[in-house]
């Protein structure tokens, strides 16, 4: 079972999440936009982008794999042309995550702090 739903703030995660199955937001321009309506009209800053929902994650790279093709790229000349790399999907190695807790403008929140 494979679907695409659109997302800018966790449209397609967020449900995913809590319905127990894999959804996830691929950059920007990965996967073609094209006849979606836009999330707020003339600001292009916040982009919507269709990402694939499937019950696992060999579903989502499936999806992935037929989405990002020379196909697609041929019909939408915006996406960027860069193949899907299947093997980053199987490799096993330890998930590094960036954060941070000052952007020299607006201090993050003390629940935010205590859970970093």
């Amino acid at each position: 079972l494979l679907g695409v739903g659109t997302d800018i703030a966790g449209s397609t995660r967020i449900p995913a999440a809590f319905c127990g199955v894999v959804g996830f937001k691929p950059t920007a321009g990965r996967i073609s936009a094209r006849g979606l309506g836009t999330a707020v009209p003339g600001i292009v800053g916040v982009a919507k982008t269709p990402g694939p929902q499937a019950q696992t994650v060999a579903g989502c790279r499936l999806l992935m794999q037929a989405l990002c093709c020379k196909l697609m790229w041929r019909l939408d000349p915006t996406l960027a042309p860069v193949p899907f790399q299947a093997a980053q999907c199987t490799q096993r190695r330890t998930l590094k995550v960036g954060y941070y807790d000052d952007d020299g403008f607006f201090p993050v929140t003390p629940a935010y702090r205590r859970a970093m």
